[in-house]
């Protein structure tokens, strides 16, 4: 996981706003860590709100919706950049390679 990873990593007393591509992982770990203990994946969701609590953590995530460069019915957030566009669609092309 990647959130797991990034809280591993940190330096402690860290603000990190995660942009993750996978909406059902963001959704979940925005419902908080007694939520995320239901979670099919628990077992990352208690190593990240570990990493969180241990190393005094504020981790903000958020979900930008891809191909908003190329589907006109796909509304960017407001606080996207072009470099996340860019980004979601390099995830994109990676998640794509991976499948094949």
């Amino acid at each position: 996981s990647a959130l797991a990873t990034l809280g591993k990593h940190v330096c402690d007393d860290s603000y990190i706003i995660h942009i993750g591509d996978n909406l059902p992982v963001i959704e979940i770990y925005k419902k908080g860590h007694i939520h995320c203990c239901t979670a099919a994946n628990f077992d990352l969701y208690k190593i990240i709100f570990h990493h969180v609590k241990v190393k005094n953590i504020t981790l903000g995530v958020k979900w930008p919706p891809s191909h908003t460069d190329t589907d006109p019915t796909k509304i960017k957030p407001s606080w996207a950049t072009g470099i996340h566009v860019a980004g979601n669609k390099e995830a994109d092309t990676f998640a794509n390679a991976a499948a094949a």
